[in-house]
């Protein structure tokens, strides 16, 4: 009879625990509130000034890094696993975090960015075979720092394969 109260009592007891799990939303809804960018457009939000263009590989991968902080120097990644990063960006070095990535996968990739306890998101959509320049500006308000956090998967069930560069300046 001790056994059964106490199994009884701990699947009470857990019960409230799992509740916020279960209530959770899937992260693929939250997009609906992000800020979706393709090839050549450009949005400002609170201050933030985000744009994403075509660039050519050699100018983006090749260049010369003076006048660069580089949060994460030029890495390939041919995983499976969505990438994922985060930096502290230091007004010191610039007011625009970049992004340069190389997509050579089979598919869509995509680049998801937060940038400082905003709320609000971005979300980059690039397509096969064409290398992409992100760029925030206006980072700073009345803070010397601010955090980002950045992810890049495939967009449909394709490996992910791509260069990329994060940078600022």
């Amino acid at each position: 009879m001790k056994k059964l109260n106490a199994l009884l009592l701990t699947l009470v007891m857990s019960l409230p625990l799992a509740v916020p799990s279960f209530a959770a939303e899937p992260q693929e809804v939250a997009k609906e509130n992000a800020i979706c960018l393709r090839a050549g457009d450009s949005v400002t939000v609170n201050g933030i000034t985000i744009s994403m263009d075509e660039v050519d590989e050699a100018e983006a991968l090749n260049t010369a890094r003076a006048g660069k902080h580089y949060l994460v120097p030029t890495r390939t990644w041919t995983k499976t696993e969505v990438f994922g990063d985060n930096a502290t960006c230091k007004k010191a070095y610039g007011n625009t975090l970049a992004f340069d990535l190389d997509n050579r996968s089979a598919g869509d990739l995509t680049l998801d960015v937060w940038v400082g306890n905003s709320s609000d998101s971005f979300y980059c959509v690039m397509n096969t075979d064409r290398t992409y320049r992100v760029t925030l500006n206006g980072l700073f308000d009345f803070t010397g720092e601010v955090k980002a956090t950045w992810s890049v998967y495939p967009s449909d069930l394709y490996n992910v394969n791509f260069t990329i560069d994060a940078y600022q300046y």
